[in-house]
């Protein structure tokens, strides 16, 4: 057994509630025996009725923000 799942699944059944990002990981958790009541899932997003678009964009200064953890699986 991989000794990170080993981990999680002991952290898991300590947990009152689960809150996750998607809901193919709220399925995963169902199917590792977590009770479905306990599990929250919540959409990752913005209300785009709070926020305009400009008419127009500067190119020649475009920034991107990623944030994230540094781990060799997000392909950064």
């Amino acid at each position: 057994m991989n000794i990170q799942k080993g981990v999680k699944a002991e952290e898991l059944k300590y947990a009152d509630y689960i809150i996750t990002l998607s809901a193919f990981a709220k399925d995963s958790c169902i199917e590792a025996g977590i009770s479905e009541e306990n599990i929250f899932s919540v959409q990752l997003g913005i209300d785009i009725d709070n926020f305009q678009s400009k008419a127009t964009y500067d190119l020649d200064n475009f920034e991107i923000l990623f944030v994230s953890g540094m781990r060799q699986g997000k392909g950064i």
